[in-house]
């Protein structure tokens, strides 16, 4: 599956397609035969690579993401 997704990814010409696979990629998930936890693991890892949380973080607090800890901000 990892060498599928590499492959995948490699292919992806433009971000809202690389959005597509991703947004497919998560449905595959969803729709297989995992357990619950072994979906939210796979899930987590997913959108961890694609989603940039630290950025998301500043952006949604501003001027008072500064004030934060490290480990807040990691949390």
């Amino acid at each position: 599956m990892i060498w599928f997704l590499l492959t995948v990814s490699a292919k992806a010409a433009t971000p809202i397609d690389y959005t597509r696979m991703i947004l497919q990629q998560a449905r595959s998930i969803v729709a297989s035969n995992q357990s619950h936890n072994q979906k939210l693991t796979a899930l987590s890892v997913l959108f961890g690579k694609f989603l940039d949380s630290d950025a998301m973080g500043s952006e949604a607090l501003g001027q008072h993401w500064s004030s934060f800890t490290p480990a807040q901000k990691k949390e």
